[in-house]
């Protein structure tokens, strides 16, 4: 018969729980008090949020620290029995901490599949269905508080010709209409030849909900964002009440209305695009001049051939 002494069993205890040290899930969370107090109905626990989880607090083992509502501390899941969170140190980084370490339970690299539709065989679980009003692009938003919209960036393609659009603010005061009772639609839309975005009033009528809302057309240049409604005295433009998103992400051509300018194609070596007033573009072959410059006549308009 052989034995064992219980000191050695101890050691060997001790040596396989230190293997699995490593291997512990590591998070951020921040002392919340809940009912008045830091302090859970199990001894030795507080109440902490886990950074990036906003679901209920989760009660994590205090070995000594000192701690109150608002503090930072980083914990780990004990990888042995009792297989508890337990406060290991103070936090003493931002307010909202970056920790590049393995964060539980809401790491979406975890879990991220889940959510993911790349095709219909391989849907996950628990798909986001993501719908327009998701999609930022070109999406036009009111404030709430006054008659500005704020239009959100877009990349696009125009005429061959790849742009973009860093977003931007328009005030649509000046649409509001001043007969009395009386609603109108406003287009706003980016304007690709400019890159800016550019507003039409469409013409007010009686808002009686029986009359319909005359919408103006989008034109040829133009990608249409969005229908905004005004009424009389009307200060403030509430998303989603006064904006009707009319954005198209499946329509065809350039632009989303269909429209849009085609460029022409040089034809020789050395020949520019240029436009005119009328915003019509050509392409043409520029004079030069005995030093190499392009040619320019009494109107300071460069000669074409």
């Amino acid at each position: 018969m052989s034995f064992i002494r219980i000191r050695d069993l101890i050691r060997l205890k001790a040596q396989r729980e230190s293997t699995l040290e490593p291997w512990r899930d590591i998070a951020l969370g921040k002392i919340v008090s809940v009912g008045g107090s830091v302090n859970s109905s199990r001894p030795g626990h507080l109440w902490v949020n886990l950074w990036g989880d906003d679901g209920s607090p989760t009660q994590v083992f205090n070995p000594s620290f000192t701690l109150a509502a608002g503090d930072w501390v980083k914990i780990g899941l004990d990888p042995k029995d009792p297989f508890r969170w337990t406060i290991l140190t103070y936090w003493a980084g931002d307010v909202e901490p970056e920790f590049l370490g393995r964060i539980a339970r809401h790491e979406l690299g975890l879990h991220g599949r889940n959510h993911q539709w790349p095709t219909e065989a391989t849907a996950g679980p628990d798909v986001v269905r993501t719908y327009q009003p998701a999609l930022m692009p070109l999406k036009t938003e009111g404030n709430g508080t006054d008659l500005t919209l704020t239009i959100q960036a877009l990349e696009y393609n125009t005429g061959g010709l790849q742009r973009s659009f860093l977003g931007g603010q328009v005030d649509i005061t000046s649409s509001v209409p001043t007969t009395a009772s009386h609603i109108r639609a406003v287009l706003v839309y980016i304007d690709t030849n400019t890159n800016t975005i550019l507003t039409i009033d469409g013409t007010s009528v009686l808002d009686n909900g029986a009359i319909e809302i005359p919408r103006p057309p989008v034109p040829g240049e133009g990608r249409i964002s969005s229908y905004v409604f005004l009424t009389t005295g009307q200060t403030a433009i509430i998303t989603a009440i006064d904006v009707d998103d009319a954005r198209d992400f499946l329509a065809g051509g350039s632009t989303a209305s269909g429209g849009g300018d085609t460029l022409p194609v040089p034809e020789e070596d050395g020949m520019v695009l240029l436009s005119d007033e009328d915003l019509e573009w050509i392409a043409a072959l520029p004079v030069i001049s005995e030093d190499g410059t392009w040619m320019v006549g009494f109107d300071d308009k460069l000669v074409w051939e």
